[in-house]
């Protein structure tokens, strides 16, 4: 296992078990078997490790299944399937969600979970011929659906299944981004 990994699975374990302040880089060094300085060659606090995990939940599984498709109609099958499983994660991991929540505070949380969600948002609308002014909103807007729609699940105790919420999410996030690729091979014809 890559030293990065290493240490965004120590970090994840130990908040699935602790709450985050309790939680120090010294401490993660130590479940990681690294010292501080080979920490620190990788990531500045463990603000960047929460940002890891949240990309290695939300966004690396889906940019492995874009890989794979031309266009967000050949992934319309797959989204469904992609989002159970990303919700089926941040369950599994539902402590760790619970204490990065508690301790970064909610503002603290989403705004890195949006930067982070933001990141990929941008690349996906800049896909598609839209003015500069509409990529960003537009990539704003499904970055920031999806923290509300994670940070609402999460205070309201999982309340949904990830198969209801995935269900949800699919038909109200991918219903507009195949408005948007259907203007677009409008515009190209």
């Amino acid at each position: 296992m890559e030293i990065p990994d290493q240490i965004v699975k120590a970090y994840r374990e130990l908040l699935n078990n602790e709450k985050y302040s309790k939680i120090s880089v010294s401490r993660i060094c130590a479940k990681a078997s690294i010292s501080r300085n080979t920490f620190y060659k990788y990531y500045s606090d463990k603000n960047e490790v929460s940002a890891a995990i949240f990309y290695e939940d939300l966004i690396k599984p889906t940019e492995l299944l874009k890989a794979h498709f031309s266009s967000i109609d050949d992934m319309d099958g797959m989204s469904l399937i992609l989002l159970r499983n990303t919700y089926q994660r941040v369950l599994n991991d539902r402590n760790a969600y619970e204490n990065l929540l508690g301790g970064m505070g909610k503002a603290g949380f989403i705004n890195l979970m949006q930067s982070i969600l933001l990141k990929w948002t941008s690349s996906f609308a800049a896909e598609y011929d839209l003015s500069n002014e509409e990529q960003s909103y537009a990539a704003n807007l499904l970055a920031s659906s999806q923290v509300v729609v994670l940070v609402n699940w999460i205070e309201n105790d999982f309340d949904v299944a990830p198969e209801q919420l995935a269900e949800f999410c699919n038909f109200w996030r991918f219903s507009n981004w195949r408005t948007v690729a259907s203007r677009y091979n409008d515009k190209q014809s």
